[in-house]
Order: structure tokens, then sequence, then C-alpha cells
């Protein structure tokens, strides 16, 4: 039987565990040994990249864990990682139809606008939730046990791609009974997708240390996400040229990933130059600062849990 990770003593690590002892107290074990070994040679300049590589099993485990324990007592089961952006975006379908919604999708079905819209924005606010959610329910866990805090992030991340997936298999059924042709740019879309749940994962990981501490950071993000939600071409296609909207458009790294991910997927045609490559090339530094930002300000935050 699997003990609960929390009851693993990893204080003295420098016996391995018994044979009888759970999968996770072993991973942990050889993490930590991996770990006092490096310091044995003073090479604590590359314990960051270190620990990322070390964090993978114990971050495998934890997702399998997670995904069997949030699914295990469901009826519907997996379906409950589609089922709410794809009413959202009948929700949206069924308001055009009736007049209460003047919105525009140009060449491509309203339905299967929306739902593009939809799964990707839930799969943005999931990535920016992933490492706070990690930090809150793994309190107790932090201020006992060491391990790569790294693990804890992504086995939520991991939670986030595998959400992704199984809509991503709902938007392929609705593609194709709408016939919408496939074409080779469709193998960007990915690209389009991963920058930005590394962009809400940039965004998580600057708040989560202070979200582990105070709840209003989570209440605050929620707040903010749901005025986000309709400055991001969702349910609209492109504001009216000049607005205030559609400036707030043009600045909106969101508005661009999710137009060049509906490009990719759904026209077959790449999308307007520039804007995917400056969210790109703005992410990916900003995804590394807030890495460092996490590793050295979580040690406040579990000092602060643990007092």
């Amino acid at each position: 039987m699997i003990r609960p990770l929390m009851t693993i003593p990893l204080e003295n690590d420098a016996a391995p565990p018994a044979a009888g002892d759970a999968p996770l107290t072993d991973a942990c074990w050889r993490i930590n040994s991996a770990r006092r070994r490096r310091f044995a040679r003073g090479e604590r300049a590359i314990d960051s990249l270190a620990d990322l590589w070390a964090a993978r099993e114990l971050a495998w485990r934890l997702l399998v864990r997670d995904l069997s324990a949030k699914y295990r007592q469901s009826l519907l089961g997996y379906a409950w990682a589609f089922l709410p952006p794809l009413m959202l975006a009948l929700s949206f379908t069924l308001a055009g139809q009736a007049g209460i919604l003047n919105a525009k999708s140009g060449d491509i079905p309203y339905t299967l606008f929306t739902l593009v819209g939809t799964v990707l924005w839930q799969t943005f606010s999931e990535a920016i939730h992933a490492p706070i959610r990690a930090v809150n329910e793994a309190k107790s866990l932090l201020a006992r046990i060491r391990f790569p805090y790294e693990s804890l992030v992504f086995a939520k991340l991991g939670e986030v791609v595998f959400n992704l997936t199984v809509r991503l298999g709902l938007i392929a059924v609705v593609m194709a009974l709408y016939g919408v042709d496939l074409s080779f740019w469709i193998l960007l879309a990915p690209v389009a997708m991963g920058v930005l749940i590394l962009l809400g994962l940039a965004i998580g990981l600057f708040a989560a240390p202070l979200g582990g501490i105070y709840d209003d950071v989570g209440f605050a993000i929620t707040l903010v996400l749901s005025v986000w939600f309709f400055l991001t071409p969702i349910m609209y296609d492109q504001a009216a040229p000049g607005s205030i909207v559609s400036a707030i458009n043009a600045a909106n790294p969101v508005s661009h990933l999710l137009v060049a991910t509906r490009s990719f997927l759904l026209l077959g045609e790449p999308p307007a130059p520039g804007g995917l490559l400056i969210v790109t090339a703005v992410t990916l530094p900003l995804l590394v600062v807030s890495w460092l930002a996490f590793r050295t300000s979580l040690v406040f935050t579990v000092e602060r849990v643990s007092s």
C-alpha cells in the first residue's frame, strides 16, 4: 500500500529506503542523494538546472496520483475536462443566434470559433493557477520534506497538458463535423498553444510564493482573469478599429496566440507576421526570470508557513 507523500521522512537521507517503502519515497531519496553528491563536490551553481531534471520522476508519480484521485469517483470521468468549454461555446452560439450577442467569426463557423477560444482560454487560466495550486496544496509537505519544488509545479502542469489533449480531441471531432480542411500549417498550432501555456506558467510562478501565504493573490488573479476574458477575442473576431478594445487586443499577448492558433488550426494559413514571434520572444525570458524568482522566493514562503 502506498503511503501518503507527506509522511515520507527525508531529513535523514543517507540510507536508501526499505524495499517495502512507497515508490514516492524511493524517488525522493534518489533526488536528495544526487543533490548531496553535488553539494559534496561544490557544484552549487548547477543545482537549479539539476533539480529540474531530478524532479521529473517525482512529478510523474504525483501527476498519476492526482489524475487518478481526481476522476476516481466521477461518473463522467475525463469528460469533465472538456464539458466546461463546450457548454460555454454552446452558450455563446445560442446567444448569437438569438441576437443577444452580435459577434462575427469571419470564415470560421461560430461554434467552432468559440470552442477553440474557450479551450485555449481555459488552458491559459489553468496554467496560471497551476503553480499557485501546487504551493497551496503542499504547504505542510514543503515545511517537512526536502525535495525539488519544481516537481509540484511539473505535476500540475502535466494536468494542464492532459486536459488540453482531451479538449483537442473534442475540437478534432467538431472540425470533422464542419468539414474543415487540414493543411500542413496545423503542425504549427502546438507551437502557439505551447507558448500560451508557458506564458500562463510564467505569470503563475511569479504569483505562487506570495499566493502560498495570502489567499488574496488567488482571488485577485481570478478577478483579473474575469476581466481579461472579455478583452480577449474569444467570442468575437476583432474589435472595431480605433476603439479602446481594439488597442487592448493589439497589446494583449493572449490575443495574438489565440489568433495564431485559429489561423494554423482552422484556416490553414499563417497569421499576420510579428505577433506570435514577439510574444514568444518575450515569454521565454520571462519564464526563466519567473522560475528563478519562484526558487528564490519560495524559501521565504516555506519559512512563513512553517513558523
